[in-house]
């Protein structure tokens, strides 16, 4: 179950499921998206992965976790600028929880 096509299959229902807000399911989705996606030569996936899992970190209230993933995935989303944007919007929305309320 290594095949890009797996890759592929997992992060798109991972996807799926969090925009159901299914976080939980969507992590364990993506984990396994970017665990095969991993191990392909100089893919940009998983770091693309890695956004989207920062995404869920910062929802469950992982702050540091998804921090972490930000600052690994910068700069490494290949020829897509949507990607890059996606970063810069989840960077925002990091720091915007962050602040102290």
């Amino acid at each position: 179950m290594d095949h890009p096509s797996f890759a592929r299959v997992w992060r798109g229902l991972g996807t799926v499921l969090l925009d159901a807000g299914k976080l939980d399911e969507a992590r364990q989705a993506l984990g396994a998206s970017r665990a095969v996606s991993a191990g392909l030569e100089e893919s940009p996936w998983p770091s693309r992965v890695d956004v989207m899992l920062a995404e869920i970190d910062r929802r469950q209230g992982l702050f540091d976790d998804a921090m972490t993933r930000l600052k690994a995935a910068e700069g490494k989303f290949g020829d897509d600028p949507s990607w890059s944007q996606r970063w810069a919007e989840e960077m925002a929305k990091l720091t915007e929880s962050l602040k102290p309320r």
